[in-house]
């Protein structure tokens, strides 16, 4: 019995990984950003207000200009758009918004050799016992996520890895933010992330080695990051027919006989997986994203027997820690640790079989720990969570991602 799988979209993403080269690129920031200080709040409210509501940067409702003048302490202005802005301020809205400011409304003007600005409001600053830098280095990030959109992916992938009551706290703090705009979203917390270490914040995003190890699967052979001890030179295929992003994906095929071995039970088993390699390894109390997407396709077997479809080890051990199943129609997600095996996710028969022929968009945040484990699971448009016990007590506390497909040996072809 032949089984086909689809793969694209593998990112991971951990804290624990960055280049140490030294940005230039903050000098190219300096030489094409314009700073500009108000010494009085109305200044810079009645100058940056407009312009803010323009962008869709603050919710008007929550923040008005006297609000405005009193809190924000800073922003970052990108003088490209000045044509448009000066459009808008003739729309209705716009109008409303200088009827709004009054007096103080003034028009922002060009700087020929600038292509961002960015406006401080000096008397909050200081009233607030913060340091100017800091607020400069905050708005430097903007300009970074302006110049670097083809990085903004890692940004993501960074929010992504963070926990929902982390993520509900950071959206709580500054709620002025438009934040259901998703790139408002990503831009804040990217310069709140590293206002205090400007340097990082910018190899951060500029280099595209650090933080994110991606796998598109772009290239005409499997990318370096895995291991092929597990799979076959005739079962993968990197193609273009059929993709979740991009120009292509791996499509992996499982036939009877393919890489046999012995499971943790005893029984005979057949795979078709790629490994990560070992620099990739995540360890015990380190915060780690997965997220790849698959797809099953409409006539794929529905067998009563062992699947796994993606699974994560501990180094010593034989049986996952964390294990995506398919067995019968039917998806569920095991937890197993020092004996007891948990189901953390599983869908029924109807459910699973809506998400058949269809991609199938997963995230795992994964904190492996043998006390204080954490695991919060997005598959599809499901959702389920686990805490406690993360991490078998003897064995070498280092955890390892295989995707791909693992089943019982069947009998007929």
């Amino acid at each position: 019995m032949k089984l086909t799988l689809l793969c694209a979209l593998f990112a991971f993403c951990s804290s624990c990984f960055f280049t140490q080269k030294e940005p230039s690129i903050i000098d190219k920031i300096n030489k094409v950003t314009l700073v500009k200080a108000f010494p009085s709040p109305d200044l810079f409210m009645g100058e940056v207000y407009c312009y803010f509501v323009f962008q869709n940067v603050v919710d008007t409702k929550q923040v008005t200009p006297e609000l405005f003048s009193k809190y924000v302490k800073g922003g970052t202005l990108s003088l490209s758009f000045l044509s448009e802005y000066r459009s808008w301020l003739g729309s209705d809205e716009g109008q409303k918004c200088q009827k709004q400011v009054g007096d103080n409304f003034v028009m922002i003007t060009p700087s020929l050799d600038k292509e961002y600005a960015i406006y401080l409001n000096k008397k909050v600053i200081l009233n607030e016992g913060k340091v100017i830098s800091r607020t400069i280095d905050h708005e430097r990030l903007h300009v970074a996520y302006a110049l670097f959109k083809e990085n903004r992916l890692k940004i993501e992938l960074l929010w992504d890895s963070y926990f929902k009551h982390e993520q509900k706290s950071f959206v709580t703090k500054h709620s002025g933010y438009q934040f259901n705009n998703k790139q408002i979203l990503h831009r804040e917390f990217y310069a709140y992330s590293f206002e205090d270490n400007l340097k990082k914040g910018i190899i951060f995003l500029s280099d595209s080695k650090a933080e994110v190890i991606y796998s598109g699967f772009e290239n005409s052979k499997i990318d370096n990051m895995w291991k092929l001890k597990k799979i076959e030179k005739d079962s993968f295929r990197i193609q273009e027919d059929f993709v979740r992003r991009g120009d292509k994906a791996i499509k992996l095929t499982l036939r009877k006989g393919m890489i046999v071995g012995t499971g943790e039970d005893g029984k005979q088993t057949e795979r078709v997986e790629l490994k990560e390699k070992d620099d990739y390894h995540a360890k015990e109390n380190e915060y780690h994203l997965y997220k790849f997407s698959f797809y099953i396709p409409i006539d794929f077997p529905l067998v009563n027997s062992r699947l796994v479809i993606g699974q994560w080890k501990q180094k010593g051990k034989s049986k996952p820690i964390i294990a995506q199943r398919f067995v019968d129609g039917r998806f569920f997600i095991t937890v197993s640790v020092n004996g007891k095996t948990t189901k953390v996710l599983e869908l029924s028969k109807e459910q699973s079989t809506e998400l058949i022929g269809k991609w199938i968009d997963v995230k795992y945040k994964i904190k492996f720990s043998k006390d204080h484990g954490l695991l919060e699971i997005d598959f599809g448009n499901y959702a389920s969570s686990y805490s406690g016990e993360l991490a078998n007590g003897s064995e070498e506390k280092k955890f390892y991602f295989k995707f791909g497909l693992y089943r019982d040996e069947i009998e007929q072809d």
